[in-house]
């Protein structure tokens, strides 16, 4: 839920941690999820991506 409507705002966030760069991309290439992203085009849903690799 948006606490502060603002044009910058989004209401949902899908936070996924892979083991591998190979597991993002099984995922990203995956059938189910490029669906998903076909109907959330249909819908002009606007949304954001953003990668990143986290070092130990």
């Amino acid at each position: 839920m948006t606490i502060k409507k603002q044009r910058r705002s989004y209401d949902i966030a899908l936070i996924a941690d892979f083991e591998s760069k190979e597991d993002l991309n099984i995922y990203a290439t995956n059938p189910t999820h490029l669906q998903l992203i076909q109907k959330l085009k249909e819908l002009n849903t606007l949304s954001k991506v953003v990668d990143y690799e986290l070092f130990e």
